[in-house]
């Protein structure tokens, strides 16, 4: 019996995380969740991915469960591992290609310790030549867990920001202040 109760978990886990995969791959493109520093594309993929993961552990511990007690329709479970391997094997192909890609979202704060600016490291793609370098995305964050990109360049240190009242400068730049928990 507590077999079959681990396997009713770890589907209804497996369902909440590919729901929360989806939901969090819907989002406006400019809009981000960060979750303790990670953002939401890192967590909408390997959620996507353990969704499948669970699914297999699932199959494959009601697979050994039927061998060992001798009962029927053993066969569903075999095919139940084939069909959720293949979005497993899909979703970690894509996130092995992508890792250099995940990143997270880091902090600076004023000398006075009054106003953030939020970062992450970034690729920049060049459309004309399809040049990649390397780059930074500036955040603004408007809500407990959800922020907006402001602005992206090419180059970024910390050290150079000029802190002022109203907003802080970068170069040429200015970068607003977060209009929340500041």
């Amino acid at each position: 019996m507590k077999i079959k109760t681990l396997n009713t978990i770890l589907v209804i886990l497996a369902l909440v995380l590919v729901a929360v995969g989806i939901l969090l791959g819907l989002k406006d493109e400019d809009t981000m969740f960060v979750i303790f520093r990670i953002p939401d594309t890192a967590i909408s993929n390997f959620s996507i991915f353990l969704g499948p993961l669970l699914l297999v552990v699932s199959c494959i511990i009601e697979l050994i469960r039927r061998i060992v007690e001798h009962e029927p329709r053993k066969s569903l479970f075999v095919v139940g591992i084939m069909l959720f391997s293949i979005p497993l094997v899909f979703f970690g192909k894509s996130i092995a290609d992508d890792f250099d890609a995940y990143h997270l979202v880091n902090k600076i704060e004023s000398p006075d310790g009054k106003h953030s600016i939020y970062y992450y490291d970034t690729i920049l793609i060049n459309k004309y030549t399809e040049e990649k370098s390397k780059g930074y995305v500036i955040l603004e964050r408007t809500g407990l867990f959800k922020y907006e990109k402001a602005l992206m360049i090419s180059h970024f240190d910390e050290d150079e920001v000029e802190w002022k009242d109203n907003y802080a400068r970068y170069k040429s730049w200015i970068l607003d202040y977060s209009t929340y928990g500041d």
